[in-house]
């Protein structure tokens, strides 16, 4: 196997001695070896960020400690061709105001977005570890909870069973609904709808709240999918009607909603838009610039003889190669050799 799985680093040899023989640092089975190589990890960061290994090459277990390890020691100052920071000085400061709130941008900017999710990761109390270990140690130090868990929970009791599994499911989406609601309040939104077939061939309608919160940041939540039957605007209008009265949600504080273009939804006398502007005027309607966008890239594919021709032979493959199991096992069989050649070439790369 060794010659078909051939590992190979990827940062060559001016890595860092935090890198280990795998293609991602600090690799392990066991928990003790795993802790031992984070803390000699953490220990040997690099401060210049041209010295830094690569995020992307770290165990993603220990990512988020690197991250905050980083976050903890503060801005880096590298001295690569300029002194402006470090010892000259920053003298152009004529523009320096109008450069900082450009970098900065509005709310919801990249940096602001960058700055929220660190302040998050530096935030232990929230972490999902942390909640996690709270509620270990609350558990294993309950007597009650001894008496009928780890070695003393009954045999049968694995929690195996579908209808079990769909149970502890349903429970953890009604919570995370509820924390959305919570975080909602009371305050002006709009929805966001569409529709499509599942694998299972089932028209479902997926729904998006979207409002803004006291610190202005525009903030989306899925709130669910919902199997509809057929997707006339008025089937539609009863699903979005039943979802507000369980989540107790009014149309008096709707805003905005937004859909494709199709005649069910946006239709002037019997759409979705219209049938939901009767009852709430300020609700208004906006073609969803990302159907927009799809439909414009459509458009311009199909005037594209080259790419047309692609998508048309795409298709003819995959019908071809779909309609018959022995062709499907054929063209494994043939990807499979190819993989096998590639890997004694090391043509590709694999940890």
């Amino acid at each position: 196997m060794e010659r078909f799985f051939k590992r190979k680093s990827l940062l060559g040899s001016g890595s860092s001695d935090n890198v280990d023989s795998s293609n991602n640092v600090g690799s392990s089975r066991t928990p003790s070896s795993r802790q031992n190589q984070l803390d000699g990890v953490l220990g040997n960061l690099q401060a210049d960020p041209g010295l830094r290994t690569r995020m992307i090459d770290y165990d993603a277990n220990m990512r988020d400690e690197v991250r905050r390890s980083y976050l903890q020691k503060g801005p880096c100052q590298p001295r690569v061709g300029s002194e402006a920071f470090t010892g000259d000085g920053f003298k152009n400061w004529k523009k320096g105001r109008e450069r900082f709130k450009m970098h900065v941008g509005p709310v919801g900017s990249v940096h602001n977005k960058v700055r929220e999710v660190a302040i998050n990761l530096m935030n232990q109390s929230t972490h999902i570890e942390t909640a996690v270990s709270k509620h270990f140690n609350q558990a294993h130090n309950d007597d009650k909870v001894k008496q009928v868990v780890m070695e003393n929970a009954p045999g049968n009791l694995k929690l195996l069973a579908p209808c079990i599994q769909k149970e502890i499911v349903n429970s953890c989406a009604l919570e995370t609904l509820d924390a959305i609601m919570d975080g909602l309040k009371d305050r002006f939104f709009s929805i966001l709808v569409d529709e499509a077939r599942d694998v299972s061939v089932k028209e479902q309608m997926a729904m998006v709240l979207r409002y803004v919160d006291d610190k202005g940041h525009v903030i989306e939540r899925f709130v669910g999918i919902q199997h509809v039957t057929d997707t006339t605007s008025s089937s539609l209008k009863d699903v979005i009607d039943t979802f507000f009265s369980r989540n107790g949600l009014s149309l008096s504080k709707l805003r905005g909603q937004g859909y494709d273009g199709a005649s069910n939804m946006r239709d002037k006398l019997n759409g979705l838009k219209t049938k939901i502007l009767k009852e709430q005027p300020c609700a208004y309607y906006v073609h969803c610039s990302a159907h927009q966008l799809q439909l414009a890239l459509v458009t311009v594919a199909k005037k594209n003889i080259y790419i047309a021709s692609f998508f048309a032979t795409a298709n003819s493959v995959v019908n071809h190669v779909g309609a018959s199991c022995k062709r499907r096992d054929f063209l494994r069989g043939q990807l499979q050799e190819e993989l096998v050649i590639a890997f004694e070439n090391d043509c590709l790369i694999t940890g």
